[in-house]
């Protein structure tokens, strides 16, 4: 008889092992953009525009967003208006 261990997610370590390889194989990249603030052009006009505020990886983008928010508070608390793209590699 065998005795298996549970992983953190119920299943066993080596089922967890491969669960983990999908997960992290399935992360997509973002760019992560806003839409706060504005810049002018050159005869002083507002243009609107979006800043690349940074990089991220997910699943999706709500979840890039997210982990963007988590791993850079500072940053982001600086923004209302944050969104993200996927990058094609």
């Amino acid at each position: 008889m065998t005795v298996s261990s549970v992983g953190i997610f119920g299943l066993s370590s080596r089922d967890e092992v491969y669960w983990r390889k999908d997960y992290v194989a399935s992360m997509k990249e973002f760019i992560i953009l806003s839409s706060s603030g504005f810049t002018q052009n050159e005869h002083g006009e507002d243009v609107e525009n979006l800043q690349v505020i940074g990089w991220s990886k997910g699943a999706s983008k709500e979840e890039a967003v997210l982990s963007f928010k988590e791993d850079q508070k500072e940053l982001a608390q600086g923004f209302s208006k944050i969104s993200a793209q996927e990058t094609i590699s």
